[in-house]
């Protein structure tokens, strides 16, 4: 296991693997960021400023739902892993 975990690594360093690879990372992060970006534009331009709650008062629902928006960050991820898969043709040949 460990030989087979040292020739994976080694294939990594093949130009070909290694560009795709930091292609497919970029690509992702760069989708992340807008995609959050966007989400937290919506979320403040829609959600009203204040919710008057019976029990809580003035709830400043506008912020709240702007860093609220950080929780979609790991579903949008999950979405994102499949990028890797259109981009990758069979690297190796």
């Amino acid at each position: 296991m460990i030989r087979a975990l040292g020739l994976a690594a080694g294939d990594l360093l093949r130009p070909a693997l290694l560009g795709l690879v930091l292609r497919v990372i970029g690509l992702t992060i760069l989708v992340l960021l807008a995609l959050q970006g966007a989400a937290t534009l919506a979320i403040r331009a829609f959600a009203p400023a204040v919710v008057h709650l019976p029990w809580l008062g003035a709830v400043p629902l506008r912020e709240l739902a702007g860093w609220g928006s950080l929780a979609l960050l790991p579903v949008m991820a999950l979405f994102l892993m499949a990028l890797g898969e259109g981009l990758a043709e069979d690297p190796a040949g």
